[in-house]
């Protein structure tokens, strides 16, 4: 996907950095800012049923649906392809942002959590690409219940 400044690398899941050394992320003026962001359900990736990228790269739509739920003893909690997760991303005056939509085709409620790993490297195109650097600046990142924040200090301050 791709607006202005902004552009986003994807996998079909609507997931990055999922495999390692990859170029995907959320990169804005040619430095990666977000390099992970993947979606669990109960800790599992959801299955992929499709994905479509829009003709003009401006958002990317993805249907998912989970998968089986067990108990400790093999007994299940949620049948396969019972919820429906559709995914819709879209970038807009530089910012990524994500639509989650669920739906029940159960005949009964299901209680579930969905969970979002995400991090920040903030490597310019060129590191992401694959040359080296010599040094870095430093990498932090504040994270509470309400908000999660990641900062970089460059060489240059």
């Amino acid at each position: 996907m791709k607006s202005g400044n902004v552009f986003a690398v994807l996998d079909s899941y609507g997931d990055m950095g999922v495999t390692p050394d990859t170029s995907e992320g959320l990169f804005c003026n040619d430095t990666r800012h977000l390099s992970r962001l993947q979606l669990f359900f109960q800790d599992k990736r959801p299955l992929l049923l499709s994905s479509v990228i829009q003709d003009d790269n401006a958002s990317l739509t993805v249907d998912l649906a989970n998968p089986e739920t067990t108990r400790s003893d093999g007994s299940t909690i949620i049948p396969r392809d019972a919820i429906a997760i559709g995914r819709t991303k879209f970038l807009w005056n530089s910012v990524c942002y994500e639509r989650i939509g669920l739906r029940n085709f159960d005949r009964v409620p299901h209680e579930f959590w969905l969970s979002l790993t995400f991090g920040a490297d903030f490597r310019d195109l060129f590191e992401v690409r694959g040359m080296k650097r010599a040094r870095r600046g430093e990498l932090g990142a504040d994270v509470t219940s309400q908000i999660a924040r990641f900062v970089y200090r460059g060489l240059d301050d």
